[in-house]
């Protein structure tokens, strides 16, 4: 992997790198927790949520409208 990115205009990203970025794109791309607790090979779905799945900058921004439409304003 590193001869490859050293040989192309590709930032580095460690081979954790790689698995963070697939669980939050999983996440976000609606996978069940479940799943990708099971994708992960973690004993506890805690260590998938807190280590492996963040909040986006759109997240966040979704979150008020979302509220908003399970209260019914």
């Amino acid at each position: 992997m590193n001869r490859i990115i050293r040989g192309s205009n590709l930032p580095h990203i460690t081979v954790h790198g790689l698995r963070h970025t697939y669980a939050i794109l999983a996440a976000q791309g609606e996978m069940s927790v479940k799943q990708l607790q099971a994708q992960l090979g973690h004993s506890k779905v805690e260590i998938t949520l807190d280590v492996y799945t963040s909040i986006t900058d759109e997240q966040r921004k979704e979150t008020a409208s979302q509220y908003t439409s399970f209260v019914n304003f």
